[in-house]
């Protein structure tokens, strides 16, 4: 019964150390992707990553009270999210309600994926950006802005 208990033991403390990141850092997604920068699917998938690290962010500078950060990061946001609709609609044929439609549950979707690593970040950092590929990938979408 006490080896049992040990093995149950061990494989939670496995499983809970091992816990993967829900999104893989953009850097090493652009990097892996190289070749793909022109194809419109990945266009699409890379602005809607940076429309939701820039909305999750700006929720999290939300609650430190930063509104000019709020602001800033709200207007980034919907740069890329507009830049991923015209994509859809341009190069993927999709119609303009469509278009709104997908980048809008991408952009919910994303921000979920981030309030999970970001919380995950704040438990064992005391910062939900500081420490976490959340920042560096706001970093890869600032260079991809300028």
């Amino acid at each position: 019964m006490k080896k049992l208990f040990l093995y149950v033991f061990l494989v939670l403390m496995i499983c809970n150390v091992a816990k993967a990141l829900s999104l893989m850092p953009l850097r090493e997604v652009v990097e892996k992707n190289a070749n793909s920068n022109t194809d419109p699917a990945f266009q699409v998938y890379v602005f809607n990553r940076c429309a939701g690290v820039y909305s999750y962010s700006a929720s999290i500078f939300l609650k430190a009270n930063k509104k000019d950060m709020v602001m800033q990061f709200n207007e980034f946001s919907s740069k890329f999210a507009t830049m991923a609709g015209v994509v859809l609609v341009t190069k993927l044929n999709y119609s303009q309600d469509d278009a709104l439609k997908t980048v809008g549950e991408s952009l919910k979707e994303m921000g979920s994926l981030y309030a999970e690593d970001g919380k995950e970040n704040y438990l064992k950092t005391g910062s939900h950006l500081e420490g976490s590929y959340i920042l560096d990938d706001v970093k890869v979408c600032s260079l991809i802005l300028k």
